[in-house]
């Protein structure tokens, strides 16, 4: 009889303890499938901006998605690589434009993978991409607009800048 009111002592206190700690067990779950979920959607968006910018990662929508790589892959070596990789083509000199757009594509690739697409799309989805001659021929005249735009200003700081000694 001691034994059995032992054992039912112990399975009240487990039943007590699973009705309490069951609960916030659940809660940690649910938040960290919610939590994983705004992660993947997050890195969904950054992808689908990249490749909807993938033949022009210079445009200011992709150079702002390209800089928060390292925070939302700061668990996936590979994407964070790679993205280093193509930072480093764009930040020196000697690297031709099919080498930076290799670099690109390469980022685009770990990222699917990452995503669980990698089997689904192909360097040459990664390639493809429309741009109107219409849109770039703008694009470039306003680049020359802007860069004009801080020549001038360029010069009217010199103009103001005291000799030096």
């Amino acid at each position: 009889a001691l034994v059995l009111a032992a054992l039912t002592a112990f399975a009240t206190a487990c039943a007590a303890a699973a009705a309490i700690w069951g609960p916030k067990r659940s809660a940690r779950f649910a938040i960290s499938l919610q939590e994983e979920k705004e992660l993947r959607d997050r890195k969904f968006q950054v992808f689908m901006i990249l490749m909807a910018h993938r033949k022009n990662y210079g445009q200011s929508l992709a150079m702002q998605h390209l800089n928060i790589i390292d925070l939302l892959w700061i668990n996936n070596r590979s994407v964070r690589d790679a993205w280093a990789e193509f930072y480093q083509s764009i930040a020196s000199e000697g690297y031709s434009i099919t080498q930076k757009e290799e670099r690109f594509r390469r980022i685009l690739s770990t990222m699917s993978h990452d995503l669980g697409m990698g089997s689904l799309l192909t360097s040459d989805d990664f390639q493809r991409a429309y741009y109107s001659t219409a849109v770039g021929l703008r694009e470039e005249a306003e680049a020359v607009q802007a860069q004009s735009i801080i020549n001038e200003a360029n010069e009217k700081l010199r103009a103001h800048q005291p000799p030096e000694n």
